[in-house]
């Protein structure tokens, strides 16, 4: 949990139950003004590759819903225990699937999204470029190949 002005100890430990289940890396905005239970402004994202992307998220959801006059700011974010700062950082799922599905052989890629989270695996002669249209079928419109390995 970040301090937070105007967040009650109450509101900031029930929010802490609410994130500690979420999937990294996760953040969680609201509006300051506006009291937390009742707000539709609160948002939290889980499961992008970066605190810094999950909060880009979190904040562009609760501002579009805010209705106070004040911009929202992040109360919580969700980081894999013993979390360093890395040149590549994965979500969970995109953990994962390096770990149980890019293979040790062959041609073989992961494209990630730094604005949704999404990502794919590409495999074979065409791996990169499978790997950036599976993403962006995905929606993301910033897919980028991040880690890649010849035939």
């Amino acid at each position: 949990m970040l301090a937070v002005a105007g967040l009650s100890v109450e509101h900031s430990a029930l929010l802490a139950g609410v994130v500690k289940d979420y999937a990294y890396y996760a953040a969680a905005a609201i509006a300051p003004e506006e009291e937390l239970l009742k707000s539709e402004a609160t948002t939290l994202v889980a499961n992008h590759h970066s605190v810094e992307a999950a909060s880009a998220a979190a904040l562009a959801g609760c501002n579009t819903l805010r209705k106070s006059a004040t911009e929202c700011v992040i109360a919580a974010i969700v980081r894999p225990k013993g979390w360093e700062s890395r040149v590549l950082q994965l979500s969970v799922e995109g953990t994962v699937a390096m770990a149980e599905d890019y293979g040790r052989r062959g041609g073989r890629a992961l494209a990630t999204s730094a604005t949704t989270g999404f990502f794919a695996l590409g495999k074979g002669a065409q791996a990169q470029a499978g790997a950036l249209r599976d993403c962006a079928d995905k929606g993301a419109d910033d897919c980028k190949v991040v880690v890649a390995d010849p035939e």
